[in-house]
């Protein structure tokens, strides 16, 4: 997990900013907003769907967590690579932005019930937003990296995919079988969080003009 989310994926970020097509530097605010914009919603959301879902008082907040925020660092961005294409990942990375600045404020209280947590700084410069910072910096100037380090970081990036789905399986195979079927609730959730809400995402990005490459992304993030 942790060669996953120290090396491999900010490799990968990085990565996406030095292939043969170089990612549109207008879109860094377009998508600042739209990742914004998209939590402004999800978690008022969060807060109401839980109240009509199958679930017990007391996993309500358990599932307003689930139902924000998605594990988007450790397979999101390898999945948006799989689809779209590398580039798309530095895409991924600004929308998602507003995600490490929200699960330490909301994600605390929807788990807890308690009032939000301090905000750790260390966050901002964690591997995976440095590389972030670094990737828009070289799309701000338009830097081409020489063929070696482009590379180098492309292999690196490259080993995310395997690698996160080994950690994920041998997590999995060591949960029973029983256990892993999951309850009434579980399907609920995974029928708003895995269909409704992405459609619905897409619905109010086709409504807003939003690009549809980029509406694509967020929609597969969320």
């Amino acid at each position: 997990s942790n060669f996953v989310i120290q090396v491999t994926c900010p490799c990968l970020i990085i990565s996406s900013t030095m292939g043969d097509t170089m990612p549109d530097r207008s879109h860094i605010v377009p998508l600042l907003l739209v990742g914004a914009v998209t939590y402004a919603i999800l978690i008022p959301l969060a807060y109401i769907i839980p109240k009509i879902m199958p679930v017990k008082r007391d996993d309500r907040g358990m599932y307003s967590f689930m139902l924000t925020f998605a594990n988007v660092g450790f397979i999101g961005y390898p999945i948006v690579a799989a689809i779209f294409g590398s580039s798309s990942v530095f895409y991924a990375c600004i929308l998602n932005m507003p995600n490490t600045l929200t699960i330490f404020i909301w994600g605390i209280m929807f788990v807890t019930g308690a009032k939000a947590g301090s905000f750790d700084w260390k966050l901002l410069y964690s591997p995976a937003m440095a590389a972030t910072y670094i990737s828009i910096v070289i799309v701000a100037f338009g830097w081409h990296a020489p063929k070696f380090i482009a590379q180098t970081f492309s292999i690196l990036g490259n080993m995310t995919i395997p690698a996160a789905l080994l950690v994920i399986g041998s997590s999995i195979a060591g949960i029973p079988f029983r256990r892993m079927m999951g309850s009434a609730g579980t399907y609920v959730m995974c029928l708003f969080r895995l269909l409704i809400i992405p459609i619905f995402f897409l619905f109010l990005a086709k409504l807003a003009g939003i690009d549809k490459f980029i509406a694509g992304i967020n929609a597969v993030l969320i």
